[in-house]
């Protein structure tokens, strides 16, 4: 399944295969524009607290 799918489809399994992606340095299959918004939005939420 396409990441970027997976994304809309279930956020949860989307992080995991994101992180096994990360890990195994397979950067060429991330989903780099939900990893940047998510990214984004945790920088926004942390600052917030």
């Amino acid at each position: 399944m396409k990441s970027s799918l997976l994304y809309e489809q279930d956020i949860l399994l989307w992080v995991e295969d994101t992180v096994a992606k990360l890990k195994a340095r397979d950067f060429d299959n991330l989903d780099l524009e939900n990893l940047i918004e998510e990214v984004e939005s945790l920088g926004i939420s942390q600052r917030k607290e």
